[in-house]
């Protein structure tokens, strides 16, 4: 399985590296907790940073807590980071596609 994005700190192979998921929809039980137990044996990675619609994250963190994975694995709501970055992008709220204008 595969990250959406990558983010790290550092150029060495020591450094903390954080796989981000983007989840949309909503996975079989089963797929979800075999995902989430790859994650937490992951080495590759720090931990795993999942940004959620709202109907993907109770059986996400149902998948979670059924493999134990709470250490490597944090879930966020994507409408609520979505509206932090538009925020403080100088945008409104759900309204993602704002750039700042450069005086």
């Amino acid at each position: 399985h595969r990250p959406d994005m990558v983010l790290w700190s550092g150029s060495s192979l020591d450094d903390v590296r954080v796989a981000v998921e983007v989840e949309l929809t909503v996975k079989a039980p089963r797929r979800l907790q075999a995902i989430c137990r790859a994650w937490a044996r992951c080495r590759r990675v720090s931990g795993v940073l999942y940004l959620v619609t709202p109907q993907v994250r109770g059986p996400l963190e149902r998948a979670i807590a059924a493999v134990g994975a709470q250490h490597a694995i944090a879930v966020l709501d994507l409408g609520a980071v979505l509206d932090a970055s538009s925020a403080s992008l100088g945008g409104h709220a759900g309204d993602e596609r704002t750039i700042p204008e450069h005086p």
